[in-house]
Protein backbone atom coordinates (compact mmCIF):
# COMPACT_ATOMS: atom_id res chain seq x y z
CA UNK A 1 0.00 0.00 0.00
CA UNK A 2 0.99 3.13 -0.47
CA UNK A 3 1.05 6.32 1.57
CA UNK A 4 1.27 10.25 1.03
CA UNK A 5 4.04 10.54 3.88
CA UNK A 6 3.65 14.28 4.09
CA UNK A 7 0.08 13.60 5.31
CA UNK A 8 1.51 10.57 7.60
CA UNK A 9 4.08 12.75 9.10
CA UNK A 10 1.23 15.23 9.85
CA UNK A 11 -0.62 12.76 11.10
CA UNK A 12 2.10 11.87 13.34
CA UNK A 13 2.53 14.71 14.83
CA UNK A 14 -1.04 15.54 15.42
CA UNK A 15 -1.86 12.64 17.21
CA UNK A 16 -2.22 12.65 20.58
CA UNK A 17 -0.92 9.55 21.10
CA UNK A 18 2.86 8.75 19.61
CA UNK A 19 3.87 5.66 18.58
CA UNK A 20 7.23 4.45 18.85
CA UNK A 21 9.47 3.70 15.32
CA UNK A 22 12.01 0.97 16.98
CA UNK A 23 14.51 -0.43 14.48
CA UNK A 24 14.03 -4.27 15.80
CA UNK A 25 15.24 -5.93 12.75
CA UNK A 26 18.00 -8.01 14.33
CA UNK A 27 16.82 -8.59 17.50
CA UNK A 28 13.59 -9.65 15.01
CA UNK A 29 15.33 -12.92 13.81
CA UNK A 30 14.21 -14.87 17.40
CA UNK A 31 11.18 -14.13 15.88
CA UNK A 32 11.15 -16.06 12.77
CA UNK A 33 14.06 -18.32 14.21
CA UNK A 34 17.01 -17.41 11.84
CA UNK A 35 19.87 -16.01 12.52
CA UNK A 36 21.85 -12.50 11.38
CA UNK A 37 23.84 -14.03 8.74
CA UNK A 38 20.44 -15.56 7.23
CA UNK A 39 18.73 -12.09 7.43
CA UNK A 40 21.09 -10.17 6.24
CA UNK A 41 21.73 -12.26 3.11
CA UNK A 42 17.91 -12.92 2.14
CA UNK A 43 15.55 -10.49 1.26
CA UNK A 44 12.42 -13.10 2.00
CA UNK A 45 13.62 -13.07 5.35
CA UNK A 46 13.82 -9.97 5.61
CA UNK A 47 10.19 -9.41 4.63
CA UNK A 48 9.15 -11.91 6.98
CA UNK A 49 11.07 -10.59 9.45
CA UNK A 50 9.33 -7.01 9.23
CA UNK A 51 6.12 -8.46 9.13
CA UNK A 52 6.72 -10.84 12.28
CA UNK A 53 7.70 -7.64 14.11
CA UNK A 54 4.45 -5.02 12.58
CA UNK A 55 2.26 -8.30 13.72
CA UNK A 56 3.63 -8.14 17.56
CA UNK A 57 4.28 -4.21 18.01
CA UNK A 58 1.94 -1.80 17.31
CA UNK A 59 4.96 0.81 15.54
CA UNK A 60 4.30 4.34 13.32
CA UNK A 61 6.02 2.75 10.72
CA UNK A 62 7.94 -0.99 9.85
CA UNK A 63 11.19 -0.10 8.59
CA UNK A 64 14.03 -2.81 7.34
CA UNK A 65 17.15 -3.61 8.72
CA UNK A 66 19.73 -1.22 9.08
CA UNK A 67 22.75 -2.66 7.83
CA UNK A 68 25.93 -0.09 6.52
CA UNK A 69 27.86 -3.07 5.05
CA UNK A 70 25.54 -3.15 2.52
CA UNK A 71 26.24 -0.05 1.00
CA UNK A 72 30.11 -0.03 1.57
CA UNK A 73 29.91 -4.11 -0.09
CA UNK A 74 28.25 -3.19 -3.42
CA UNK A 75 31.20 -0.64 -3.39
CA UNK A 76 33.55 -3.57 -2.85
CA UNK A 77 34.67 -3.37 0.50
CA UNK A 78 34.86 -6.93 2.71
CA UNK A 79 32.24 -7.72 5.23
CA UNK A 80 32.70 -10.40 7.73
CA UNK A 81 29.33 -12.43 8.29
CA UNK A 82 28.75 -14.00 11.91
CA UNK A 83 25.43 -15.64 12.87
CA UNK A 84 25.01 -13.90 15.92
CA UNK A 85 26.29 -10.05 14.88
CA UNK A 86 25.69 -7.42 12.53
CA UNK A 87 27.69 -7.63 9.44
CA UNK A 88 31.40 -5.85 9.92
CA UNK A 89 32.98 -3.72 7.46
CA UNK A 90 36.65 -5.34 7.33
CA UNK A 91 39.80 -2.91 6.72
CA UNK A 92 39.61 0.69 4.30
CA UNK A 93 38.73 0.34 1.09
CA UNK A 94 39.49 4.02 0.59
CA UNK A 95 42.30 6.08 2.46
CA UNK A 96 43.01 8.89 0.55
CA UNK A 97 40.62 11.58 -1.76
CA UNK A 98 42.25 10.32 -5.31
CA UNK A 99 40.56 7.00 -3.95
CA UNK A 100 37.51 8.16 -2.86
CA UNK A 101 37.31 10.24 -6.32
CA UNK A 102 38.32 6.74 -7.86
CA UNK A 103 34.90 5.07 -6.67
CA UNK A 104 32.80 3.99 -8.85
CA UNK A 105 29.15 3.97 -8.26
CA UNK A 106 27.49 0.49 -7.98
CA UNK A 107 24.62 -0.22 -9.55
CA UNK A 108 21.29 -1.26 -7.71
CA UNK A 109 21.03 -4.64 -7.21
CA UNK A 110 25.16 -5.29 -6.50
CA UNK A 111 26.40 -6.86 -2.98
CA UNK A 112 23.31 -7.30 -0.83
CA UNK A 113 21.25 -4.11 -2.54
CA UNK A 114 19.35 -6.43 -4.38
CA UNK A 115 18.12 -8.81 -1.34
CA UNK A 116 17.49 -5.33 0.22
CA UNK A 117 15.15 -3.95 -2.50
CA UNK A 118 13.21 -7.51 -2.91
CA UNK A 119 12.32 -7.22 0.94
CA UNK A 120 11.43 -3.90 0.98
CA UNK A 121 9.21 -5.02 -1.86
CA UNK A 122 7.71 -8.30 0.00
CA UNK A 123 7.76 -6.54 2.88
CA UNK A 124 5.06 -3.48 1.01
CA UNK A 125 2.78 -6.48 0.01
CA UNK A 126 2.66 -8.11 3.19
CA UNK A 127 2.67 -5.02 5.55
CA UNK A 128 -0.63 -2.60 4.44
CA UNK A 129 -1.70 -1.33 7.66
CA UNK A 130 1.61 0.99 7.86
CA UNK A 131 4.30 2.43 5.87
CA UNK A 132 6.93 0.52 5.04
CA UNK A 133 10.62 2.36 4.99
CA UNK A 134 14.00 1.17 3.71
CA UNK A 135 16.62 2.11 6.79
CA UNK A 136 20.12 2.24 4.77
CA UNK A 137 21.13 5.30 5.48
CA UNK A 138 23.00 6.59 2.46
CA UNK A 139 25.89 8.15 1.15
CA UNK A 140 27.68 9.91 4.04
CA UNK A 141 27.75 7.25 6.33
CA UNK A 142 28.63 4.76 3.53
CA UNK A 143 31.74 6.85 2.80
CA UNK A 144 32.31 6.78 6.57
CA UNK A 145 32.28 2.68 6.94
CA UNK A 146 34.61 2.38 3.20
CA UNK A 147 37.05 4.50 5.03
CA UNK A 148 36.76 3.20 8.26
CA UNK A 149 35.92 6.40 9.85
CA UNK A 150 32.48 5.53 11.16
CA UNK A 151 30.98 8.74 12.51
CA UNK A 152 33.27 11.35 10.87
CA UNK A 153 31.53 11.33 7.54
CA UNK A 154 35.24 11.68 6.06
CA UNK A 155 35.94 15.14 7.75
CA UNK A 156 39.57 14.76 7.19
CA UNK A 157 39.86 13.86 3.59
Amino acid sequence: MKYNMNEWLADQLNSPVKKPLPVLSFPGTQLIGKNVEELVNDGHLQALCMKAIADRFDTAASVSLMDLSVEAEAFGAKVLYSPDEVPTVQGALIEDEEQADALKIPEVGAGRTGECVKGIREASELITDRPVRNQLTGFPDTLDALAGTTGTHLRNL
